[in-house]
């Protein structure tokens, strides 16, 4: 009863005295954003560790086998200063990470790397001031062919991919196939999906049967399709990209399409 009292007289108070509650608001909040940015700076990663997490990579590194990467992603531009160099035009504009038998991530605050996500337990990790550097290993997958090979990088979900751009129909005779076909299709240049409202289909075929399709739009960034089960051996691959007339706002019809696929054996 009595702490009924005093806290009904606590609020009459301070809604006798609405400048009060504000300044006090204020306080606490300033305080939070304080201790918020004090937090950041003490988490941020230095010279010294970027360019201790650079030697460390860099003394076991094998070019060809391995890929680099850095998390979150916000973090990429920071981390190529200090390793970009390892990275090749074909690392940077890579479909995904399934060719690489060793995978790098160097990462701040706990963050994982999409590619290193359902690798199990790193084989190396080494913490190196705010910086963490892990070292994940795969058996990598066997590239018989691959259609982003002929395209030319793109910026898709803000990341550069090797792509074939545009609609149309897009036949590859004689393509020698493993035991999976995967790809990726995705909308490119962030200015022409700002406004738009349209949708492409994708129907993928192989030897005349289709096989898979998907429809995506402005929010399905790089789409990865289920892998496609096929007979190794040659065989014609047919990729048939629209705008899907059942899903578009004609009136903001803005595709600018990039598609990548590769045979693989795993």
């Amino acid at each position: 009863m009595v702490g009924s009292v005093v806290v009904s007289d606590l609020v009459r108070r301070l809604r006798a005295r609405p400048a009060l509650v504000m300044t006090a608001l204020l306080v606490l909040l300033s305080g939070w954003e304080i201790a918020s940015l004090a937090q950041v700076k003490a988490a941020a990663a230095t010279d010294a560790d970027w360019k201790a997490a650079s030697a460390y990579v860099r003394s076991e590194h094998r070019p060809g086998q391995d890929l680099v990467v850095f998390a979150p992603a916000w973090v990429d531009p920071v981390g190529r200063q200090w390793l970009g160099d390892l990275l090749s035009p074909g690392d940077l504009g890579r479909m995904d990470a399934a060719r690489y038998a060793r995978i790098w991530e160097v990462s701040i605050r706990g963050a994982d790397a999409p590619e290193t996500r359902g690798l199990g337990a790193p084989r190396l990790e080494k913490q190196l001031g705010a910086l963490r550097v892990r070292r994940f290993e795969q058996t990598p997958a066997q590239v018989s062919w691959s259609v982003h090979a002929q395209g030319e990088v793109q910026e898709v979900a803000h990341r550069p991919r090797k792509c074939l751009r545009g609609l149309g129909r897009k036949q590859f005779p004689g393509v020698t196939l493993g035991n999976e076909l995967q790809v990726y299709i995705g909308l490119a240049d962030v200015w022409a999906r700002k406004e738009n409202q349209a949708f492409a289909r994708l129907r993928v075929l192989i030897d005349g049967q289709q096989v898979g399709e998907v429809s995506i739009g402005n929010d399905h960034g790089w789409h990865r399709l289920a892998p496609i089960v096929t007979t190794p051996g040659p065989h014609e691959v047919t990729f048939d990209v629209a705008e899907d007339d059942q899903r578009s706002d004609s009136l903001h019809a803005r595709l600018d399409v990039c598609l990548a696929a590769e045979a693989r054996t795993r």
